[in-house]
């Protein structure tokens, strides 16, 4: 008897050929929606804006330690590295266990609230013992924000554009953090050039703030 080669076809475990199988599955579709562009906008804004709070203060120094007291200055930006190290770990677990929309509603609120504080702080009714306890409230409530919209551009660009857009969507969210310090270094010295404008200077990064909150919300 001579032995004959025969080419044997793969089958799943239900005994169907794996062509078979592969030719019959459908596509998965997946939808996309117009205001996707509308929720990166608003976490391209939570970057900036936080970050603009953050290094707003350092160019001003002088006038801002002036205003609040010796030494506020350097306060201001170094209580968001003692916050956002132990909310760091707090924010990985909460952002994989409430999800997503959480995630951006606890970024948004904390960065907004934290921008009205920082105003009041410098209203004319405010005494000068307490300005810098309630700035420094404030900044310590928008520092929270910060771990929260670290991991944001890729999880909204991942979780609501194709393929196609999610390059430019984590492009647009990530690269408005560091347009944030650019324009805190360039602005801010323009517009505090006395104690007294230190005010101006918590408008200028609160109003943006509340629209991000908005947009967020």
């Amino acid at each position: 008897m001579s032995a004959t080669d025969v080419a044997l076809q793969p089958l799943d475990k239900h005994g169907k050929a794996i062509d078979e199988v592969e030719e019959a599955a459908e596509p998965i579709l997946l939808r996309v929606y117009k205001r996707r562009w509308i929720v990166l906008i608003a976490v391209a804004l939570l970057n900036n804006t936080n970050t603009m709070s953050w290094i707003s203060y350092a160019p001003s120094g002088n006038y801002v330690n002036s205003f609040y007291g010796d030494g506020s200055a350097a306060w201001l930006s170094v209580i968001y590295m003692l916050c956002t190290i132990p909310v760091g770990v707090f924010a990985m677990w909460a952002g994989g266990e409430w999800g997503l929309r959480t995630a951006v509603l606890i970024a948004g609120w904390a960065n907004g609230i934290g921008a009205v504080i920082r105003v009041i702080s410098s209203l004319d009714f405010m005494p000068q013992e307490y300005r810098f306890a309630t700035c420094l409230t404030g900044q310590a409530i928008a520092a929270v924000a910060y771990p929260f919209i670290m991991f944001l551009p890729t999880k909204v660009a991942g979780s609501w554009f194709p393929d196609t857009q999610r390059a430019i969507a984590t492009t647009v969210g990530v690269m408005s953090n560091p347009l944030g310090v650019l324009m805190a270094n360039l602005i801010s010295p323009r517009i505090v050039q006395a104690p007294e404008h230190v005010i101006w200077l918590n408008v200028f990064t609160c109003v943006p703030s509340l629209v991000a909150m908005a947009l967020a919300t």
